[in-house]
């Protein structure tokens, strides 16, 4: 995929920071393409002392020997000096690395100590926490209610709660306070410990840290157990059909009563970047296709593009929307939820077949549900791209080359928890802060979370000279148009291999 995109550059945000690949180094791009220059160049110089040697050992002359023995001593420095370089920036990117999981493991520790604790304690306090609880929040409502009152009589304008939490978002949006959800969120098992009165070790052993028994995947399946109790998080059937790129429906019936199948897509140019997949992922609107399928490749080797939006409702009961909060809640205990079935029923009806081989590329909770995709065995999984998904603890094949869009400001990635150390050489992260050093203005109360945010850090992605992102770039059109990797020939219908067909779809709960 090219490495200069269209359009224009990232206004502004952190360094793009890599891990990952069977590496246990993290550092920026800018240090790893810096270390790879620097190792071309040490090979150069090798072999230019080889060359140089060749050549005073066939001249003639005792002055060009000479001359030619000084230019082989300097290539010779030059060599070594650009390899010392080179294993002293791999050396601070593996100090970093240590550092970073050092603390990662520490934040991890303590959360787990602390949940246990709670929950220990929470048991007999329970009432008392309850009664306090409620008090708050009943002093919360009357203080701001005092203040509206207070700004009414001044003249002032209301203030509208949302707008009001979204010009104060700053503490939600900020890297500490992730990091602290993520621990919050991981330490859930630990605080079930606490509460069923395990001995904190057991509860350990039994958490995400140990067993998975008690971790996020599980907390989140009790909530769909109680949640169902009483109504609400509770699934229901999902139907799917065929729309246009803008959401309107299409025909499904002749004038004559008789059913119409899919119609053929759209032809489309085959996406030149990792910035033009993320540009063809469906925005989380009402109304519109949440899942978009492309298929390029032969007849007899056809290769899909899935497409995957993110969260459209947060509704919990109640809801047509089959990408809301039920469905998230689902996915992340890994039971079958009414959005990944809608995407199971969407590839179905545009031609997927058991076996065909599959890129899945998703945003937030579409890029859950890629990453189920790739794991599902009906398919050939080929490539998987997520930006910002909740996927750390989800375990995504080794074997299938994955790059995984995060920001280290965008909290929803941190409701997925600690995973566990990728050791996979497929599998690359890039992350960055995104609203790091930005003086324009940004719109929402999760503005690192949004789908245009991560368009942006793609777009940082595309011009990084990195050697593994380069190679994943160059894989991920590969499989694509069928060059270097993918299927060979050129598709039905379309005038190239880097052409394909496009279809969109919507689902709908029943």
């Amino acid at each position: 995929m090219s490495s200069q995109p269209d359009g224009p550059a990232p206004l502004s945000g952190g360094p793009l920071v890599i891990s990952g690949a069977g590496s246990t180094a993290v550092a920026t791009d800018e240090l790893f393409a810096l270390s790879a220059r620097l190792r071309s160049v040490a090979a150069s110089g090798e072999q230019w002392v080889d060359a140089l040697g060749t050549l005073g050992w066939l001249s003639g002359s005792d002055r060009l020997t000479g001359v030619l023995e000084e230019a082989r001593e300097a290539a010779g420095l030059v060599a070594a000096d650009a390899s010392d370089i080179a294993d002293a920036l791999d050396r601070s990117a593996e100090g970093y690395g240590e550092m970073e999981r050092r603390g990662a493991a520490m934040q991890q520790t303590l959360g787990g100590l602390l949940g246990w604790v709670g929950g220990f304690l929470a048991v007999g306090m329970l009432p008392a926490l309850a009664w306090g609880a409620g008090l708050l929040a009943v002093d919360i409502v009357l203080a701001w209610f005092f203040v509206q009152g207070v700004n009414r009589l001044l003249g002032r304008p209301i203030d509208d709660p949302s707008e009001w939490l979204e010009r104060n978002s700053g503490v939600l949006n900020s890297p500490q306070s992730v990091a602290l959800v993520r621990m919050l969120v991981s330490s859930v098992d630990d605080a079930a410990g606490g509460v069923a009165r395990l001995p904190y070790p057991l509860a350990r052993a039994l958490g995400d840290a140990g067993l998975d028994v008690l971790g996020v995947g599980s907390s989140a399946f009790g909530i769909t157990v109680l949640g169902g109790l009483f109504g609400v998080v509770r699934e229901t059937p999902v139907r799917v059909g065929q729309v246009g790129a803008d959401g309107s429906r299409l025909p499904t019936r002749t004038r004559r009563g008789a059913m119409i199948g899919p119609t053929a897509g759209a032809v489309v140019a085959a996406p030149a970047s990792v910035t033009e997949l993320l540009e063809r992922v469906p925005r989380a609107e009402p109304d519109v296709p949440q899942v978009r399928v492309e298929r390029y490749g032969t007849d007899d080797a056809p290769q899909w593009v899935a497409y995957i939006g993110g969260t459209v409702s947060w509704a919990v009961a109640g809801s047509t929307e089959p990408w809301d909060l039920t469905s998230n809640v689902h996915a992340v205990a890994g039971t079958d939820s009414g959005s990944y079935r809608a995407v199971l029923d969407a590839l179905e009806q545009a031609g997927v077949r058991e076996g065909d081989r599959i890129v899945a590329v998703g945003h937030s909770q579409g890029g859950l549900l890629a990453a189920q995709l790739v794991s599902d065995d009906r398919y050939t999984a080929s490539g998987l791209v997520t930006a910002g998904a909740p996927i750390a603890q989800l375990a995504v094949p080794a074997d299938v080359p994955t790059l995984q869009l995060e920001h280290s400001d965008d909290i929803v990635p941190a409701l997925g928890g600690y995973g566990d150390a990728d050791r996979s050489p497929e599998h690359l992260v890039a992350r960055r802060e995104y609203l790091a050093h930005r003086v324009d203005p940004v719109d929402g109360m999760v503005p690192a979370h949004a789908l245009d945010s991560y368009r942006e850090t793609a777009a940082v992605v595309d011009s990084s000279d990195e050697p593994r992102l380069v190679a994943l770039r160059e894989h991920l059109a590969g499989v694509i148009t069928g060059v270097g990797g993918g299927a060979a020939g050129s598709n039905t219908g379309p005038d190239s291999a880097a052409s394909g067909t496009a279809t969109w779809w919507r689902g709908e709960r029943r």
